[in-house]
């Protein structure tokens, strides 16, 4: 048994030796009419996952005119999890003239009133509904969950608005954001705002945030449960200009080993041999040994690299009247070695 549908671009036949459940074949023989392949792809990618849901969530459902808010579409799916799927669903506002909204989901505020925010994927459609006031700041608090926070461990701070209209809101990525200690660092941008990372042992740090003439300043105290760091691969094996993740692994107290990659100070002890960058990333440089470390509240994790070749020489033959040059790489304990200076020959004994 066939099923066969006459188009304006053809026919689309299908049969039955498919396994193809009906809902799908129904909205394929549809979109092949209708032209709607993305829709098509859409269903198929909700079916392979197992998408049963689509949810929209942003920090607050009050804004002012002016204001930006990101807005998150996650993809619910059988298992009980959530995937991101904002770059992906289609977007759009009920009303343009109170809001306009991009692709990613990024929300700018135009005019007082409600405005209704709308992601689409495939036959799943999420709305949450916005309402922008002329609601006038009038206190700020800072909400961590708690006054406490670890060493080299990062802590998201969340700041909550008192407005003149009675509502709270949680405007953590409309705040500035400062910190007094040296020892510690804050995010003001991005997607990260509000995250905060102290460095090296202190016992408090004061934390400030304003907005709109508005401001609060509270303490956290810092607690020192870092008990070692270890470096992963603890050695490795690179030629010249090959590159290597290392990863940071803080173990602290009455807790699990914690990935700390992105939170100590890489160094190199031999820069000129291997270098690493500020997120775990190391390069080969030059023939020989180097020790890489990663440092964070005063401990210290180090990992081997030997690193082969020095970036090679180049070398002219001449036959019958013509030159030819070619590139050689020399590795480690080979006996040979390029140059020393201008002028300069190498010869060695090889065979072809």
């Amino acid at each position: 048994m066939s099923v066969s549908a006459g188009c304006r671009w053809g026919c689309v036949m299908v049969t039955e030796r498919l396994p193809i459940p009906f809902w799908l074949l129904a909205l394929f023989l549809l979109v092949s009419c209708s032209g709607d392949a993305g829709r098509f792809e859409q269903a198929v990618e909700t079916a392979k996952l197992g998408m049963t849901g689509l949810t929209v969530t942003s920090l607050r459902d009050f804004s002012q005119r002016g204001e930006k808010q990101q807005f998150t579409a996650l993809a619910d799916l059988a298992d009980g999890g959530q995937e991101d799927f904002s770059a992906r669903v289609n977007w759009r506002v009920s009303d343009p003239a109170i809001g306009s909204i991009d692709a990613n989901g990024l929300l700018l505020a135009l005019a007082n009133g409600a405005v209704e925010v709308i992601a689409e994927f495939a036959s799943f459609t999420a709305r949450k509904t916005l309402t922008i006031n002329d609601a006038t700041l009038e206190s700020l608090a800072l909400d961590t969950g708690d006054t406490v926070v670890d060493l080299c461990l990062p802590a998201r701070l969340g700041a909550v608005g008192s407005y003149s209209d009675g509502t709270r809101r949680e405007i953590r990525d409309l705040v500035d954001w400062s910190v007094d200690s040296a020892n510690a660092s804050i995010v003001n941008d991005g997607s990260d705002k509000g995250k905060l990372l102290v460095s090296e042992p202190t016992t408090t740090i004061n934390v400030t945030l304003s907005k709109d003439g508005v401001a609060k300043t509270a303490s956290l105290l810092v607690q020192d449960n870092l008990q070692a760091i270890a470096i992963s691969p603890a050695s490795a094996s690179l030629k010249v200009d090959d590159q290597q993740q290392f990863q940071a692994l803080g173990d602290f107290l009455n807790r699990e080993q914690e990935d700390i990659t992105a939170n100590v100070k890489w160094s190199s002890a031999a820069p000129t041999i291997a270098s690493i960058d500020g997120n775990g990333l190391a390069k080969g440089i030059a023939a020989g040994s180097a020790t890489l470390l990663a440092s964070c509240g005063g401990k210290t994790g180090s990992a081997q690299v030997t690193v082969s070749g020095n970036g090679g020489f180049i070398v002219q033959a001449v036959y019958r009247d013509r030159t030819a040059t070619f590139q050689i790489t020399v590795d480690a304990g080979s006996g040979l070695a390029p140059p020393t200076a201008p002028g300069g020959s190498a010869t060695a004994n090889c065979s072809i």
